[in-house]
């Protein structure tokens, strides 16, 4: 399973910020937004 399809089955749905190297999920229940997670590379 690859990583897109891991954090959809956690529940998250990618956002894209536009910024580079940079991946933006984020979690929602009764739409509220319960959850955020910001992934960088260590060399950004």
């Amino acid at each position: 399973m690859g990583r897109e399809a891991t954090m959809a089955t956690l529940g998250y749905q990618r956002y894209e910020t536009g910024m580079p190297n940079r991946l933006f999920y984020y979690r929602d229940r009764d739409g509220r937004r319960t959850h955020q997670l910001h992934v960088v590379t260590t060399e950004t």
